[in-house]
């Protein structure tokens, strides 16, 4: 299965790091950019992705509350501006806080987004995501709701 992801306006660097990462399971993903010349909401219209991941503004809840009232199906995926943090926001509404952002973590959040059963027996210290949980929680954030 591949998993449609479109990448929403954020920095080149942060934008080359993320299509590195997942450019690491070739065949897995299949990325595409939306212009700064083009709203979000046009790319999602156009591509139809699956996961959309942005830059998360500090303190802005603006952009992932219109992508997902325009495509309630849609995950977002928000890379905090310190490029170190990272949270899934779905229709629900709800925001999992995801922790520490790694690439083998990246390419497992995007996964599991679209596939929930598809958690991977392997990450980089050899334990299932479920299992590496003293690192990051899945669970929701209450003052976010």
């Amino acid at each position: 299965m591949t998993i449609r992801i479109l990448l929403g306006h954020m920095p080149p660097l942060l934008e080359d790091i993320v299509r590195d990462v997942l450019g690491e399971e070739p065949g897995m993903y299949e990325v595409r950019d939306c212009p700064r010349h083009v709203t979000l909401g046009e790319c999602i219209e156009r591509d139809r992705p699956q996961v959309v991941i942005v830059r998360l503004e500090e303190g802005s809840t603006t952009t992932w509350q219109q992508l997902l009232r325009r495509a309630p199906e849609l995950k977002v995926l928000g890379l905090h501006a310190n490029g170190r943090r990272a949270s899934l926001y779905e229709m629900r509404p709800t925001r999992t806080l995801l922790g520490e952002a790694t690439a083998e973590r990246l390419r497992s959040w995007v996964r599991t987004s679209v596939c929930p059963m598809a958690l991977e027996t392997r990450s980089t210290n050899g334990a299932t995501p479920a299992a590496d949980a003293t690192s990051f929680s899945w669970s929701d954030d209450p003052a976010v709701s």
